[in-house]
């Protein structure tokens, strides 16, 4: 139970996770209005060093990879350690789905990581070590990735160890299981083995160390630089976790390298591509990711200049304002909110109308309203901008789930009928279906089923970056043929 102290000040909402280290809530301040994280640790446990250490070490670092500490409390069972709140998507979500990140995004939250160990490493006149590296413990927020929970970080004494408390055995270095003891290079095998679980999806054990799964030919040469952060005798691994940065951006850049070649030639390529007229997006389900790739292809279509593309909301949810007003993450010119590469529209109402640039290629997000998208097909509100090209594309989003493929066909089977009670002419209208990260074999089983063309879109969590993956999901959309 949280004491009158924390109970006066924050308004406990949710319980955001456990483990060896205590219980963390998530507290909003009642006077601040902002969120803050509280680190409950028990008195009694005997798998937390003081918590006092903990405080020490945060309240003398400046990291944008670390949070900030802003007090701590105490009562007769419990301290309570009030810290910033980290939003973001823990690096484990990653882990578990293949293709949720492509080789340069797992390649930048590898540099970003070291970069954070180094900087722990690095301090003077003792260094620190964290000795519970683990997915969970790392959250991808946007551009920054952040390690939490300093549960088990220590300053490092003269002799190069730290007694350990705790330790993870999934992610623990050998002498961390069999002596309780770690130092710098405890670090550098707990960064290895997370890198292990990223790109493999699967755990690192030393019964694997000379199996290592297969690899996309790119990053063959990532394998020595995990097979050495993972050496059972210490002395075998790197030397610093500088060094491991240093390996790890040079693999970055030669992936760099064959990108830019190859996107010079998927250019030359796309200049002749046909490209829609109008493109609607509309979902089986609220859980579909309407918008999530509606900004995406918006994004994608801008940055590799393949269409003056604009995001027009169609739905009900007011994303693009209420984001705006959140985050202040857009800029607004002329009605037109605009971040980096995307353009859109929020759904003004019949009172408000804005002229069209020439040549706009108008991405329209109807959420989950299957009911509006077929009451505007029929009344021909939807349909290309231009006569003389005459197409335009549907792109129907559909969960992954076996249960509701019945449903999600019979809504697809509408959007056909709506099309033809249009008196739309044959081949004019183009619907496909897109997929949340499914594999290429269930590509196929939805293709029969729906008896229409599907595309694959892998997972990730900003809509406005365009990984490798999801360049290759954007391309394959846009070419010819639906059903």
């Amino acid at each position: 139970m949280l004491n009158q102290f924390i109970s006066d000040r924050y308004q406990l909402l949710s319980k955001i996770g456990s483990g060896g280290s205590g219980t963390v809530y998530l507290a909003e301040h009642k006077k601040l209005k902002v969120y803050r994280a509280i680190k409950c640790i028990s008195k009694t446990s005997s798998m937390q060093p003081s918590p006092f250490l903990e405080v020490s070490l945060l309240k003398n670092l400046n990291h944008p990879g670390i949070p900030m500490i802003y007090d701590i409390e105490e009562d007769a069972q419990s301290y309570y350690i009030i810290e910033e709140y980290i939003q973001g998507v823990p690096l484990s979500h990653y882990c578990k789905k293949e293709n949720a990140l492509a080789e340069e995004e797992i390649l930048k939250i590898g540099i970003q990581l070291c970069g954070i160990l180094e900087y722990l490493h690095d301090q003077s006149p003792n260094p620190v070590v964290y000795l519970d590296l683990k997915p969970e413990h790392i959250i991808v927020c946007e551009n920054q990735i952040k390690i939490v929970d300093f549960g088990q970080a220590s300053y490092l004494p003269n002799n190069g160890k730290v007694r350990q408390f705790f330790a993870t055995p999934e992610y623990a270095a050998p002498e961390q299981l069999l002596f309780a003891q770690g130092g710098k290079a405890a670090d550098i095998y707990g960064f290895g083995a997370v890198m292990f679980s990223l790109f493999f999806h699967q755990r690192y054990s030393i019964e694997k160390k000379d199996r290592f799964p297969g690899t996309n030919k790119n990053l063959k040469s990532v394998l020595p630089i995990l097979r050495r952060c993972l050496a059972q005798n210490e002395k075998e691994r790197f030397s610093s976790v500088r060094e491991v940065k240093q390996q790890m951006a040079g693999l970055q850049n030669n992936l760099k390298k064959q990108s830019k070649t190859s996107l010079r030639t998927e250019e030359k390529q796309e200049k002749n591509r046909h490209l829609y007229s109008k493109i609607v997006l509309i979902g089986s389900s609220r859980r579909s990711g309407v918008t999530f790739t509606a900004i995406s292809l918006v994004t994608y279509l801008n940055q590799n200049k393949l269409a003056n593309a604009l995001y027009v909301e169609k739905n009900a949810t007011d994303f693009l304002r209420k984001a705006a007003n959140r985050k202040n993450l857009f800029r607004k010119e002329e009605g037109v909110y605009r971040y980096g590469n995307f353009k859109g529209i929020p759904k003004y109402g019949a009172g408000v109308r804005l002229e069209m640039p020439e040549q706009t290629l108008c991405v329209e997000d109807y959420g989950s309203d299957m009911e509006h998208l077929l009451e505007d097909l029929k009344e021909g509100k939807v349909k290309a901008d231009k006569a003389e090209e005459g197409r335009f594309l549907i792109v129907f989003l559909v969960e992954n789930s076996y249960w509701e493929w019945e449903e999600a066909y019979r809504k697809s089977e509408q959007l056909k009928d709506a099309a033809i009670q249009a008196g739309l002419p044959e081949g004019q209208m183009e619907l496909k279906l897109m997929l949340d990260g499914v594999l290429p074999k269930e590509v196929r089983e939805f293709e029969r089923f729906f008896r229409c063309r599907a595309v694959s879109m892998p997972w990730a969590p900003n809509p406005f970056r365009i990984t490798a993956d999801k360049r290759k999901a954007m391309k394959s959309l846009l070419q010819k043929g639906g059903w």
